[in-house]
């Protein structure tokens, strides 16, 4: 019975033990688990704040991209309105050189005729 009750009373010293040893490992496992929930809610924090920022990120960029376009049609439209600016231009300027060109020749044309006919008159006179 000696036995027994020694057996007992190392069992009760094995059991105070291994309960202070799960009392200690569940006093761990809440703090690791009170770590762990904080950092989990830090780390949701910063992927949310990248999500947006991304996010940003891509609207200011996408905004810059279509403004550049933008300006690059409307550069292309100006380059296209001054080429046929110029053309007119050139076209106009043709058209007024081509009829000074005809109004000297008529002017010639008129003077040459006058000489020619004070010519025929003259002679037509001294002759007859």
């Amino acid at each position: 019975m000696k036995e027994f009750e020694d057996l007992q009373t190392q069992n009760d010293e094995l059991s105070t033990q291994l309960l202070n040893k799960i009392d200690e490992i569940d006093t761990n496992l809440d703090q690791f688990g009170v770590s762990t929930i904080t950092k989990s809610n830090q780390i949701e924090g910063l992927l949310f704040y990248c999500d947006r920022t991304n996010g940003e990120i891509n609207t200011s960029i996408n905004l810059k991209v279509r403004n550049l376009i933008e300006k690059r049609d409307a550069l292309l439209q100006k380059d296209d309105k001054f080429s046929s600016i110029c053309l007119y231009n050139v076209l106009e300027n043709l058209i007024v050189l081509m009829l000074w060109a005809v109004w000297v020749f008529v002017e010639l044309w008129r003077l040459v005729k006058g000489i020619l006919l004070v010519l025929w008159k003259l002679l037509k006179w001294i002759f007859l």
